[in-house]
């Protein structure tokens, strides 16, 4: 898999991942509701790109067996990264952070993909921000999810409520 920032280019495939309800099924906000909904998302994380230099990647698959029938083959088959976070968004302990996220289309799940791109995040976020601790947060019911974050070696460490959504703030056991 390669991962590369996200681009302008990246707009449709953000709108059919993002507004998927299967690929939303646990999330707080919901599938996206339009393009335009998709369109500020991707300029959020193009923003994060500009200006710290961070942010979340298109995942493109090497493996023809991983891609997308209806796509182009260096189209994306996910989203995966990390972006500076603030704790204070979720907690009332303010505490500068990594965000990491991981959403790929259905038709890579249980092909370990996203374990394999979070990892690399992981680590990447270690490497070039090793005084932000890594976190991924999810609701306590989407299983898929907290299986990716336990393979990676990040472990429960709080429940939170993220958006209103009771959810639990997995990171790695020496970082917190």
């Amino acid at each position: 898999m390669l991962l590369r920032p996200v681009s302008v280019d990246d707009l449709p495939v953000v709108f059919a991942i993002h507004a998927d309800p299967a690929t939303n099924r646990y999330s707080p906000s919901g599938p996206d509701a339009d393009l335009d909904a998709s369109r500020r998302r991707l300029d959020t994380w193009l923003k994060d790109w500009e200006r710290d230099g961070i942010g979340y990647w298109a995942a493109i698959a090497l493996r023809h067996e991983d891609q997308a029938e209806d796509q182009p083959a260096t189209a994306p088959i996910g989203f995966v990264g990390v972006r500076h976070a603030d704790a204070s968004e979720w907690s009332e302990r303010p505490e500068p952070l990594l965000n990491l996220c991981y959403r790929f289309s259905p038709h890579c799940w249980g092909r370990s993909l996203a374990t394999e791109a979070a990892r690399s995040s992981v680590a990447w976020g270690a490497r070039h921000r090793p005084e932000r601790p890594v976190v991924a947060l999810t609701t306590p019911d989407n299983s898929p999810s907290i299986a990716v974050a336990r393979k990676i070696g990040l472990a429960a460490y709080r429940e939170v409520a993220y958006h209103g959504t009771p959810s639990v703030e997995y990171r790695r056991p020496d970082s917190g």
